[in-house]
């Protein structure tokens, strides 16, 4: 399955969701991602799936411009 092309908002909002996930693993001290546990885990990619939305949330409703 070839992956879709995003937009540049998705792009935007998936560069927001990449930060926060970055400082979830900066607060657990871990950064290979082989070394978390099954919890860590799953907070890790619910950090990131939460965030994307709540970014594409803020910038459809605000109508921010994706440049």
């Amino acid at each position: 399955m070839m992956p879709k092309t995003l937009s540049a908002t998705e792009a935007l909002a998936l560069q927001d969701a990449g930060a926060d996930a970055g400082a979830y693993l900066e607060r657990l001290g871990k950064f290979n991602l082989s070394e978390l546990s099954e919890k860590e885990w799953t907070n890790f990619l619910t950090t990131i799936l939460n965030s994307y939305g709540d970014n594409m949330r803020k910038r459809v409703t605000n109508a921010i411009a994706p440049f």
